[in-house]
């Protein structure tokens, strides 16, 4: 299994298509793999034409110099199957020097499973003026915002994503939320390195003004130089917050998603709300800074659309603190650090949209 950030062209980028290539030719073609001459010195040619985007060259099988015999494919097969079985590629859009979003991950991390069983379930608190913290407040208060979808362009990249999305530089226009139409909540500058690896839960103490209401989640990195990356997102429409118990975890939210299980919102009282981020493995370099938003669905994906209840009319009001303390729960991998690497340029990261960073009007 390998996870990485980007684009759909990116799964079969130089970083992953050598090991396709071994695993297609050990065990379909039950042959030795050789990745032939022509595509490695031609790989860069081929991925500006597919993908109009520079790459790191294909890398030629580890296997290649062996003769091509029912032993030595046993042999490789023995040794493929001993490799790592998720492969988390890192920072994909900044291997090339000089070339800012060049498909290719300049590192990895490996682990043995899916779930990674290094990961420790990590909680931040929502807190007030939009702070993220590692302890509850002791005080309740709330924070609110309204739904609206129009407050901000539907997409973040120009023309509908049309030719644009595979490029090294694409024409993004993420735009911050706008005022009163969204809650944000933001860490303080990170001590040390914290990496993610796998999916994360937004439990949330809601009540709205409407029966039912859409959420959208978005989680970012806010960097030291005041640019914010794109990470993931997670949505949910508050009648399905039904969750499977056998499947959910305290990062995995599992909602049944069944007709049966589907119930408005109680009025006037506020309801836990578990919204799934889905999985997506990001390093966060100490003195950057984690920020979770919530908002009606749209304006944090490319070429998304959503059919949403939400019109601009629906107010949704988050508990903070005290027994009902809203929390982020993120899949933290234990002893994990971006080793040594260097922050990325903001538009590096391929799939991963920048911004200048600007507050919501709760303050984070």
């Amino acid at each position: 299994m390998t996870i990485q950030n980007g684009v759909h062209a990116d799964s079969l980028g130089p970083s992953t298509i050598t090991r396709w290539a071994e695993f297609l030719n050990l065990f379909v073609g039950d042959q030795i793999p050789k990745i032939p001459e022509s595509v490695m010195s031609l790989s860069s040619a081929l991925y500006q034409q597919l993908a109009n985007s520079p790459a790191l060259p294909v890398l030629q099988s580890r296997f290649a110099n062996l003769t091509n015999t029912a032993a030595n494919v046993a042999a490789a097969k023995v040794t493929f199957k001993k490799d790592p079985r998720v492969r988390l590629l890192m920072d994909n859009g900044n291997a090339v020097s000089g070339q800012l979003g060049a498909i290719g991950a300049p590192w990895e991390l490996d682990y043995s499973s899916w779930p990674i069983s290094e990961v420790t379930p990590t909680t931040y608190y929502l807190g007030d003026s939009g702070a993220l913290t590692k302890t509850a407040p002791v005080s309740a208060s709330t924070a609110s915002y309204t739904g609206d979808p129009s407050a901000r362009p539907e997409l973040t990249l120009h023309g509908a994503g049309s030719g644009d999305d595979w490029k090294a530089q694409p024409r993004y226009d993420w735009q911050p939320l706008a005022s009163g139409k969204g809650i944000g909540f933001t860490t303080a500058a990170l001590a040390s390195d914290l990496v993610i690896g796998g999916p994360s839960s937004l439990d949330l103490y809601l009540k709205s003004s409407a029966p039912n209401t859409d959420l959208q989640v978005t989680i970012s990195e806010v960097r030291p130089d005041g640019k914010e990356t794109y990470i993931q997102n997670g949505w949910l429409r508050a009648s399905h917050r039904k969750l499977d118990s056998a499947k959910s975890t305290a990062v995995d939210p599992w909602p049944t998603h069944l007709a049966a299980d589907a119930r408005n919102l109680p009025a006037g009282v506020f309801t836990l709300t578990r919204v799934p981020v889905y999985p997506a493995a990001h390093a966060f370099r100490a003195g950057s800074k984690i920020r979770v938003t919530v908002e009606a669905p749209g304006g944090d994906r490319p070429i998304w659309k959503f059919g949403t209840l939400e019109n601009g009319t629906i107010t949704n009001t988050i508990s903070i603190g005290g027994v009902q303390a809203s929390r982020l729960v993120l899949s933290v991998i234990s002893g994990a650090t971006a080793k040594g690497t260097p922050l990325p340029a903001p538009t590096a990261l391929r799939g991963q949209p920048s911004r200048t960073y600007i507050a919501a009007s709760n303050g984070g």
